[in-house]
């Protein structure tokens, strides 16, 4: 038989939360230094009392944690991103110590997963490379993904060097390490073997004239140019 309950007396409760709750926000804002203090003893003389409660309740409430932290997540995005880069930026080393210990310790694995992830990501592994061998030759200059495709489209998809329409990889006419300048004016897209026995020297002028002229040729003008197909 349930009882019947007092309005009175849970006016009078409501009312102590309410006053309550005043009082715990005031004293909060007024002693911020010794709350502190406080709950870092109480963790340190409990502290593996507290971590098995945590893990047990996170092993019980998987579903609830998950769903809470995707509601943060989606709120919360600029939040979480300076949170992680401020992170980041505290614990640089401590970031690279990990990384290179990991790549150590699983070098057959971290192998494959990049000749997989180059192989999948052709067009941008090789932006990414480009521009960070710019940077760090400092010799500006922007060149984009779009600019990329955009380069490749007008060079009808073919090495700028011997004319095969194959895969393509980006080439600084100029080379990075002559002070070439990372920008639209100095690519070409290169065919793999054209751009390795090019290395680090320019090309010579025929390979420049076939690189400004090859978008204006047709199949024909462009067997005679260069010998091929």
């Amino acid at each position: 038989m349930s009882q019947v309950q007092d309005p009175l007396l849970e006016q009078a409760k409501t009312l102590k939360r309410a006053k309550d709750a005043v009082y715990q926000a005031t004293y909060r804002k007024a002693h911020p230094t010794e709350i502190i203090t406080r709950r870092a003893v109480h963790y340190q003389a409990h502290r593996v009392k507290i971590i098995a409660h945590q893990v047990a309740y996170a092993q019980s409430h998987k579903e609830k944690i998950a769903a809470r932290e995707k509601v943060y997540r989606d709120v919360y995005p600029d939040i979480i991103a300076a949170r992680m880069a401020a992170w980041r930026a505290r614990h640089t080393e401590e970031i690279k110590a990990y990384q290179e210990a990991y790549r150590l310790a699983h070098k057959t694995e971290t192998v494959k997963y990049q000749a997989v992830y180059r192989k999948s990501h052709l067009g941008a592994h090789s932006l990414r490379e480009s521009q960070r061998r710019a940077r760090k030759q400092g010799n500006g200059g922007s060149f984009t993904s779009v600019e990329w495709e955009q380069l490749k489209d007008t060079y009808k998809q073919r090495c700028a060097y011997c004319g095969k329409r194959t895969r393509l990889t980006m080439d600084h006419v100029v080379p990075l390490s002559k002070n070439g300048l990372h920008g639209s004016s100095n690519i070409v897209p290169a065919c793999k073997s054209c751009n390795s026995k090019k290395g680090i020297y320019c090309p010579p002028p025929f390979q420049l004239a076939l690189s400004l002229q090859l978008s204006g040729q047709d199949n024909e003008t462009l067997r005679v140019s260069t010998g091929k197909l």
